[in-house]
């Protein structure tokens, strides 16, 4: 099982791993199985019929027994599909145990082969990127440390202010008087101090924004569009959601803070405290902003079941699949973000462009994010969908009537999040003009979709406007 999540955590599950797959055996199964069969030893079953025999039982008897206790636990639609994966396993390889032994044994090999050459490329990655990567953690650690203080700061300054209100209470009217003076004046004081350390904060974490989004976030997108024509390199997610997520919750939680010092502050109205409180709120504001609408990624390119090697090579009327994810991953904003895909959103050239055919999804149902199995990030996967051309007054059918059948479109996923009283609208395309055929075959396709990209000097053209070949 350690080897499976360590597979999903490095998102390693695509590429030439995700092509083994296709050919060799169901991921879903392999997924749902994972604990029992990283605990068998089918390098020995895939020499012994009898050891392979023995496994293929064992297997059997797993999976009844993973069926008895969703029946008994009430937990049949939750679970995955045990008896169908039971049937399908049946079907296949009763007769031939020795067979699924082989392919698992060979499985679990190259699984291992892809994490060994991707500890390889992370040990001989750049010094300078280890180093910036380190450089941001530490950062980010302090700010962490530095908040938990001003956190423990306003817990103090709160139980003070109780224990003053008390004794004021308890005093003679004049002498109340004079404390309440007094108090007003070293809780504006303590308040002050709080407040700035507040906007220290703020303005650190600023920065880190930027770095994500403008720095650390583009080169993801340009080493996924590297793997999208074939280059080996790394598209794991797992530091950009982990700085995404850490800062995501810095800002929320200095939100609260600024929200208690508002209060408090309501009670014993100081104007010019009131005024910097909320030039911080609203700081506070445009930076979660920021962070929020970046937040939303294309992790896997649209790819046809048939061809998930070639990411971004659609035909219509054939299923492809998405896979959105949301690096900002809270409890908080669990089943709150609610995606809906558009094809060519805002592209005004479909429309202006004489000749240009338009295209429609057939699956267009919006599909509200939730945590996946793994349990470590909020996702949604977008499956079965196809392309429909939309028929016009008039128009003849593309398929009979034009000629060149290489088109390049655009997928755009965008969702309305509303928390806290406020509104993000969250809007991301898929990181490169994808090619789009019918009769075309693939292979000239994707050779002039490269050509394409490498013609312009890039591999994908900037903002959200066609390219034509």
């Amino acid at each position: 099982m350690a080897q499976w999540m360590e597979l999903l955590r490095l998102n390693l599950l695509q590429g030439e791993l995700g092509q083994f797959y296709d050919r060799k055996f169901p991921r879903h199964i392999r997924h749902c199985l994972c604990l029992f069969i990283e605990s068998q030893d089918w390098d020995s079953a895939a020499a012994d019929e009898n050891k392979a025999r023995i496994c293929f039982q064992s297997l059997q008897c797993y999976l009844e027994d993973q069926c008895n206790r969703s029946l008994v636990e009430g937990r049949i639609l939750k679970d995955p599909d045990f008896p169908g994966i039971k049937d399908y396993l049946v079907n296949h390889f009763e007769e031939s145990p020795l067979q699924l032994a082989k392919v698992l044994s060979e499985c679990l090999h190259e699984e291992k082969k892809v994490l060994s050459s991707a500890s390889q490329e992370q040990h001989h990655s750049s010094p300078l990127v280890k180093d910036k990567w380190r450089v941001l953690d530490n950062r980010m650690n302090l700010l962490l440390r530095q908040t938990l203080e001003i956190k423990t700061k306003m817990s103090s300054m709160t139980n003070n202010h109780a224990v003053g209100t008390k004794r004021r209470r308890e005093a003679l009217a004049t002498v109340a008087d004079l404390a309440q003076g007094e108090f007003n004046f070293n809780l504006q004081t303590i308040s002050q101090v709080l407040l700035k350390d507040v906007v220290n904060i703020l303005q650190q974490l600023k920065g880190i924004v930027k770095i994500l989004t403008e720095e650390e976030l583009p080169e993801w997108r340009h080493r996924q569009q590297l793997a999208c024509i074939g280059s080996p390199v790394s598209t794991c997610v797992f530091h950009l959601q982990k700085w995404f997520t850490d800062v995501a919750e810095l800002i929320l939680c200095l939100r609260r803070l600024l929200h208690k010092l508002q209060e408090q502050n309501r009670k014993y109205k100081h104007p010019d405290l009131s005024v910097h409180l909320e030039q911080t709120q609203k700081f506070a504001v445009t930076l979660l902003t920021n962070l929020l609408t970046n937040a939303l990624i294309v992790e896997k390119q649209p790819a046809m079941g048939n061809t998930p090697q070639r990411p971004l090579v659609i035909k219509t009327g054939v299923r492809f699949s998405v896979t959105v994810r949301f690096l900002v991953n809270l409890p908080e904003f669990r089943c709150l973000l609610k995606i809906k895909p558009f094809f060519d959103k805002d592209i005004e050239e479909i429309i202006q462009t004489h000749g240009l055919r338009q295209f429609e999804l057939n699956k267009e149902e919006s599909k509200v994010m939730d945590v996946e199995t793994s349990g470590d990030s909020l996702v949604t996967e977008f499956v079965q969908m196809t392309l429909k051309e939309i028929k016009t007054w008039g128009s003849r059918s593309c398929e009979q009537s034009i000629l060149v059948t290489e088109e390049f479109h655009i997928i755009k996923f965008a969702t309305c999040l509303q928390f806290d009283g406020l509104t993000f609208n969250i809007e991301v395309s898929i990181v490169t003009k994808f090619f789009q055929s019918q009769r075309e075959k693939k292979r000239s396709a994707g050779h002039s979709w490269i050509s394409c990209l490498v013609c312009t000097g890039q591999l994908a053209a900037p903002g959200g406007r066609l390219c034509y070949p």
